[in-house]
């Protein structure tokens, strides 16, 4: 089913509102709240009546008249206006509510109760319409346990909206993993095997997710995961294999790339990538500054290189390092170098086990 929900998600001052004010503009049918600073105070935006409120107050009012939020201060009678607000809006072609933050999460407050009310709709697809939800970044994973928002999109721009499937997740399988003496792909790192885990965080970035494997691993794999199987072409080239495999399907896509053999990685990693990406819209890689590597297996090959990938293989080479370093594919670095350390051995799984974390 077509998704509905769509998770705005960036850094704090990095123009959320002002893309979404822009946006709104576009669209016929949008309604909900927005807001933005005026003059260096937080309005409350009506987007379906275009009507602006007084929202943050520096005003010395009654206690039960203020909403504290750290250092600043938001009327009361502002929150219980955007609640009104977000419950007239369900059911138009978006509504957009902006923003969730610890006010909600943690204290059930600000825009509490309506906020939860009216996502639990959505996601039951108890109504009709898309829902568009601004979250800060560093709020995200707890705000979509605390909302069952595993289903959602999560997106930087609200222009992502009707592009979600020019960006095509790949889930690399692996191959023999002989090494680590069991297949790497169905490892339970999370309380879910690594193949599911990793396709279950790329749906949250692309409506179009599939795991790429071999005849063999194929047969192993869950009938509710898409899966494209190596072409006999391009056998016993490696991972190379898996991508061309999967351009010879979609040959106008971009590709996220990323395999099973990096169990730290986390969806923010994921999503710091992704931005990349999109900054640039070039090839990226996340790599390694104390290898000097990149890592062509934690990547988004953009659709304008893929051809010269098609070209670099008829050219017998199969090296992903080498030709990101022949196009100069963007580096990435990560916040932690864990999150792209690849686990190979039994020795590797035993030395990061503590270190592992339900994300």
């Amino acid at each position: 089913m077509k998704t509905n929900i769509y998770i705005v998600s960036k850094a704090i001052q990095t123009g959320k509102t002002t893309d979404l004010l822009q946006w709104c503009k576009q669209q016929s049918n949008v309604a909900g709240i927005l807001t933005p600073d005026v003059d260096g105070s937080r309005k409350l935006y009506d987007i379906k009546q275009k009507q602006t409120f007084d929202f943050e107050t520096k005003e010395v009012l009654p206690a039960n008249e203020i909403t504290p939020i750290g250092r600043f201060h938001f009327l009361t009678e502002g929150f219980k206006q955007a609640q009104q607000i977000i419950h007239a809006g369900v059911g138009s072609e978006y509504l957009v509510i902006d923003e969730i933050g610890r006010l909600e999460l943690n204290e059930g407050k600000g825009l509490e109760p309506s906020l939860g009310q009216v996502i639990k709709q959505y996601v039951s697809k108890a109504v009709s319409g898309n829902l568009v939800l601004v979250i800060r970044d560093y709020l995200l994973e707890a705000c979509m346990e605390k909302y069952s928002l595993h289903d959602a999109q999560i997106i930087q721009s609200p222009e992502e909206i009707n592009k979600q499937n020019e960006l095509i997740g790949l889930v690399l399988c692996g191959g023999k993993s002989t090494r680590m003496h069991t297949d790497k792909a169905f490892i339970n790192y999370h309380e879910k095997e690594q193949v599911y885990y990793l396709a279950d965080k790329m749906k949250l970035l692309s409506s179009s997710v599939f795991i790429a494997c071999n005849a063999t691993q194929k047969e192993k794999i869950s009938e509710h995961y898409k899966t494209i199987c190596d072409s006999a072409t391009f056998e016993n080239t490696g991972p190379i294999a898996a991508i061309l495999t999967a351009l010879s399907h979609y040959p106008t896509h971009s590709f996220l790339v990323l395999a099973c053999d990096y169990p730290l990685l986390t969806l923010t990693d994921i999503l710091k990538l992704k931005s990349a990406f999109l900054s640039t819209q070039k090839s990226v890689s996340f790599y390694n500054e104390e290898t000097g590597f990149r890592e062509p297996l934690l990547a988004i090959y953009h659709a304008h290189d893929l051809q010269k990938l098609l070209s670099f293989y008829e050219s017998e080479n199969t090296s992903l390092q080498h030709f990101l370093n022949e196009i100069d594919a963007v580096k990435v670095k990560p916040t932690d170098l864990k999150a792209i350390k690849s686990i190979d051995t039994k020795l590797d799984f035993d030395e990061i086990k503590s270190l592992i974390t339900h994300n």
